[in-house]
């Protein structure tokens, strides 16, 4: 009686432990955003193990590949490019994230529904905002991955909040909501303005799949890289060119590698703005178009490349 209890007690506790680990090698979250005029998904991979603050930690790298639909409905590959770096590390039931030269906490799963933790605490600014980010835990329950029972939290931020995370988070690999929100990834995003009378566009996450070494999460069981995969785009595709800076206020540079180039300029109606021959493999060109978004045609060696332009 006592050996069973013992092998009860000890496959509990193994279970417990399974249960919250955060993330294994190999780990690949897709997110699909939408904005007004692009569209696309956000790939964030578990890259390696490294030390932090003298702290066993993760690093994450973020990519976006965007792409934009034209007046016949038919989607053209834009860019791809790194648009952020993280660390974690994890200690029992918590997960912390590098932020502003420390860690913070990102993920209490012990806490309660009603209970809250700090996020972020920055200074004072003028667009509104409570100096202390915080979120707040609306459900606790478990969700079963691979017949494993994982802590799971329901979470929600005021939009008094500079920072936020809203959405679904399990303690086995984060975020899973399959609702649309800007703040629906793995860590949090600032929100920039809270002011309610001030109007800022931001795209919307939505939850695609996760793999790991172990697992893999596909709800919606789709291809993780739909768009990507059904134009048949190489990764290495948008390689030969670089055009900065992208937001611009009036001027760019264009590196190509080739001495002679063209360059069209769309709106995002399809309609051509403005055409530049370029010469060489390095152009700075004074844009002649009004503020907003266009759509950069560049045509090298018989090969075009699209990106897109926000034009302040």
């Amino acid at each position: 009686m006592i050996k069973s209890l013992f092998i009860f007690v000890f496959i509990c506790i193994c279970n417990s432990t399974i249960a919250q680990i955060w993330v294994k090698p190999n780990a690949t979250w897709h997110f699909d955003f939408q904005n007004t005029f692009t569209d696309g998904f956000v790939k964030i991979q578990y890259i390696k193990d490294t030390i932090l603050d003298s702290k066993a930690s993760k690093m994450f790298i973020s990519k976006k590949y965007e792409f934009v639909t034209d007046q016949n409905n038919i989607s053209h590959f834009l860019d791809s490019n790194i648009i952020d770096s993280n660390y974690t590390w994890n200690n029992g039931d918590t997960v912390y994230y590098w932020t502003s030269n420390h860690f913070e906490i990102l993920y209490d799963f012990s806490k309660t529904i009603g209970e809250s933790w700090i996020i972020n605490i920055e200074p004072l600014n003028s667009n509104n905002c409570n100096d202390t980010s915080k979120v707040i835990v609306s459900n606790n329950y478990n969700e079963n991955f691979n017949g494993i029972a994982y802590q799971t939290l329901d979470l929600h931020s005021s939009s008094e909040y500079t920072t936020q995370l809203t959405g679904k988070y399990n303690s086995r690999f984060g975020p899973y909501s399959n609702t649309e929100n800007y703040n629906n990834l793995i860590f949090p995003l600032k929100s920039g303005s809270c002011d309610s009378t001030i109007a800022i566009e931001f795209p919307v996450y939505t939850f695609k799949c996760y793999q790991d070494d172990s697992l893999y999460y596909n709800p919606s069981d789709t291809d993780c890289e739909y768009l990507l995969t059904h134009l048949g785009i190489p990764e290495s595709s948008n390689s030969l060119l670089n055009i900065y800076p992208n937001p611009s206020f009036g001027e760019i540079v264009i590196e190509t590698k080739y001495n002679e180039s063209h360059l069209n300029i769309y709106n995002m109606q399809g309609k051509l703005c403005k055409m530049y021959e370029l010469k060489g493999i390095n152009n700075r060109i004074s844009l002649e178009v009004e503020k907003g978004n266009y759509i950069l045609e560049i045509i090298q060696n018989q090969e075009k490349t699209l990106k897109h332009l926000v034009l302040q």
